[in-house]
């Protein structure tokens, strides 16, 4: 938790959750974050909630199907930004 305190207490940025669906996997990571940052966030993959454990480094779960719609959690005080821009 020390982490998540040195973020949002100690520092004026807000972390960027970064992300893409490629070959029916989620792919995430955390960027404009203090090092050593780590959050789960809650999503919706195709109407369906899950939460995804964010790290500095790029991680994925597997999906269902190529195309599900994603949604991030408005309730989190992150950004996100789907880096295929789609």
């Amino acid at each position: 938790m020390s982490k998540i305190f040195d973020q949002y207490l100690r520092d004026s940025k807000i972390p960027i959750l970064e992300w893409e669906v490629k070959d029916k996997e989620l792919r995430f990571r955390w960027n404009n974050a203090v090092a050593g940052f780590n959050m789960p966030v809650r999503v919706w993959v195709s109407g369906k909630e899950t939460w995804i454990n964010a790290t500095q480094r790029w991680d994925s779960v597997a999906l269902t199907s190529e195309n599900p719609d994603i949604k991030i959690d408005p309730d989190f005080y992150i950004g996100n930004l789907n880096i295929t821009g789609k």
